[in-house]
């Protein structure tokens, strides 16, 4: 049985091979729209115009550095794993030892090791694998606070979150030469996926970026791009009214009552046919509603109550690659066991995507 000191050239290699299978489907797709858009009769007007502009000025200059990158990352590849069969022979000749003299741990991977694969993190403080959470203030039963008169109340502060811990510690093993690799592929697949899925590509480059800052996200985007997430959180906001109008009728209020509203976290599942750009930038996502209710009595007996409400959606998930599936980006298909080991070793990190919506106003009427 071979023994390899560090990498397994095998794998290494299989790596090599398919980025530069991805490096070739990229440069044939940027060919193949790049003779589409010189085609005389292809799109006229001024919008083909404005694309052929971007295309030529922006897209494919980023379409070339991607396949650049590629083939160079798999050139590095190939000589690092016939590196790696010349130290494992040597050391196989040496009677199994430290091809270098240092400790005989029989591992190399240090020797690749800069500053972008240093442990770093919060694992390293507490040895534990927790997830994020942010602060906040407790949600009131049933989503309503008491009462007030008059048609307004501060607007309370988001509950507080904590996410399911991570399956990783980040930091906790060493980064090998496959980790990095690994990492290059994907930062380059991910830059060039940019332009169909900018969201998902920003909150990826973020993660391999390994700050483990917080990132806010575009709740009114998530909003716009996911209706059946709108809608649930508009259903949310007209049960509340509703019972704000019914809690106003039996205390007998003769005037108008603004009740404020902070509710718990629940759950939504943006999936990939409603929307790919945020099924892959966050997919499951905790939502709470936070502002308030105003409540109006008929202004004539038996007449109809109304309402009013100001409210806005807080956003609140955690960027982890855990469980046992797999990935396209752009060309490249990453497993999420590849993804997760990176912050395992220090070179990417996860962190918590926050956010607010601007305020969603509506008005209704009960009898």
């Amino acid at each position: 049985m071979t023994s390899f000191v560090g990498a397994d050239p095998a794998q290494l290699r299989a790596l090599s091979k398919q980025m530069a299978k991805s490096a070739d489907k990229i440069g044939a797709l940027t060919r193949n729209l790049s003779s589409f858009l010189d085609a005389p009769a292809a799109w006229l007007g001024p919008d083909m115009q404005g694309f052929r502009q971007s295309w030529q000025s922006e897209l494919m200059p980023r379409s070339k550095f991607v396949v650049q990158s590629l083939l160079q990352a798999a050139k590095a590849l190939q000589a690092n794993a016939d590196e790696q069969e010349k130290a494992s022979q040597g050391a196989a000749g040496a009677g199994g030892g430290p091809p270098d003299g240092g400790s005989g741990n029989g591992d190399r991977r240090d020797e690749s090791r800069g500053s972008a694969g240093s442990r770093t993190g919060r694992g390293d403080d507490d040895g534990g694998d927790h997830g994020g959470e942010t602060p906040g203030q407790e949600p009131f039963p049933g989503g309503l606070g008491e009462p007030v008169p008059g048609e307004s109340v501060p607007k309370p502060d988001t509950p507080p979150w904590k996410s399911d811990p991570d399956s990783q510690e980040h930091g906790s093993d060493d980064a090998g030469l496959g980790e990095h690799a690994t990492k290059v592929g994907v930062e380059a697949a991910a830059n060039a996926a940019a332009p169909l899925i900018p969201n998902a590509s920003r909150n990826l480059l973020h993660f391999l970026g390994n700050s483990g800052e917080p990132l806010e996200q575009d709740v009114d985007q998530i909003l716009e791009d996911a209706p059946g997430f709108s809608s649930q959180a508009d259903a949310d906001v007209e049960n509340l009214a509703k019972s704000a109008v019914e809690d106003a009728r039996n205390s007998g209020a003769t005037g108008p009552v603004t009740y404020p509203v902070n509710t718990g976290w629940k759950g939504y599942y943006i999936g990939k046919d409603e929307s790919a750009d945020w099924f892959y930038a966050s997919g499951g996502l905790s939502y709470s509603t936070q502002g308030q209710v105003t409540v109006y009595p008929p202004s004539t007996a038996g007449g109809e109550w109304t309402y009013k409400t100001e409210t806005s959606v807080s956003y609140r998930d955690r960027y982890n690659w855990d469980g046992g599936k797999s990935t396209d980006i752009g060309p490249l298909n990453v497993s999420d066991e590849q993804l997760g080991r990176l912050n395992e070793v220090g070179i990417a990190q996860n962190y918590n995507m926050t956010g607010e919506s601007s305020t969603r106003q509506s008005s209704g009427t009960m009898k």
